[in-house]
C-alpha cells in the first residue's frame, strides 16, 4: 500500500498557505496520485486535467488553480505535464518502493522456507 509523506507544517508553509482552496485541493490530490502510482512527483497533462475537472464540478475546467501552483513554485511545467517541487525530498522514489517490495517478498519467501503459497 502506498503512502504519502507530508510534513506536519505543510499547510502552514508560505507557498501552500497562500493557495486558494481549489489550488490546495488540486495540489493534495496530485500528491496523493503521485504516491499511489509511484510517479516520482510527475503529473501528466491528462491526469492534471482530470483532477482539475473533478474540482470544477462542472464541465468547464478552470485553469486558475494550476496557474497558482506553477506561479507559486509548487509545480514546474515539464514535457507532457508537471513536476511537483520537492516530492522526492519527502517521499520514496518508484525505484526505492520497488526495491523495498522486492526485498520484502524475498524475506517472506526465505521465512517460508522457499515455499510459495497460493491463495
Amino acid at each position: 500500500m502506498p503512502w504519502l509523506r507530508l510534513d506536519d507544517k505543510f499547510p502552514r508553509h508560505p507557498k501552500v498557505a497562500r493557495l486558494s482552496d481549489r489550488a490546495y485541493r488540486l495540489h493534495v490530490d496530485a500528491l496523493c496520485y503521485c504516491a499511489e502510482f509511484s510517479t516520482d512527483g510527475y503529473v501528466e497533462s491528462g491526469v492534471e486535467l482530470a483532477l482539475r475537472g473533478r474540482l470544477a464540478g462542472v464541465s468547464r475546467i478552470r485553469k486558475r488553480p494550476l496557474y497558482e501552483l506553477v506561479d507559486g513554485g509548487l509545480w514546474a511545467p515539464v514535457n507532457g505535464g508537471y513536476l511537483i517541487h520537492d516530492f522526492l525530498d519527502y517521499n520514496p522514489s518508484a525505484a526505492e518502493i520497488k526495491a523495498k517490495r522486492d526485498g520484502d517478498a524475498e524475506r517472506q519467501r526465505r521465512h517460508r522456507g522457499g515455499h510459495v503459497t497460493r491463495d
